[in-house]
């Protein structure tokens, strides 16, 4: 009666790499979006296992740059910590952003630990369940 989804992402964190010549005219390498040389050490960062140019590692969605902050790549796509809560949806029971596992009943969104047994409040993830007359959702034993 359930369906569950996951969601995978990457987080990491973009950094400027500080190994590199402190020249300002040493080439580092093509930035993997642009294409372009990327010239001095503060021009350019490492992540997804390439070099970008810092203002070529944006955010997606709000364009933000993502030199040292947290930021996740999911399906091609790379987003600032705010934008990808953003795309996930919401527990109906908490409220809060569902960043792994959806399960999925009643019509409604929950995390796995969220959906609960609403007269003895034990968890329903993987148990069966039941609804009453007013639809609350009730483990085996409590509907009996």
């Amino acid at each position: 009666m359930t369906a569950i989804e996951t969601y995978n992402s990457i987080e990491a964190q973009a950094e400027s790499d500080s190994e590199w010549e402190d020249d300002p005219d040493f080439v580092h390498g093509l930035c993997a979006k642009c294409k372009e040389n990327i010239i001095g050490h503060e021009n350019g960062c490492k992540a997804l296992g390439a070099l970008y140019h810092v203002n070529c590692f944006v955010c997606q969605k709000c364009r933000e740059p993502l030199v040292k902050k947290p930021f996740y790549h999911t399906d091609g796509l790379t987003y600032c910590e705010q934008d990808y809560l953003d795309t996930l949806e919401k527990c109906d029971v908490c409220n809060d952003h569902i960043k792994e596992r959806i399960l999925r009943a009643v019509e409604k969104r929950y995390h796995p630990e969220c959906f609960k047994c609403s007269a003895c409040a034990s968890c329903l993830d993987g148990v069966p369940f039941t609804l009453d007359s007013d639809n609350n959702v009730l483990c085996v034993q409590c509907y009996n």
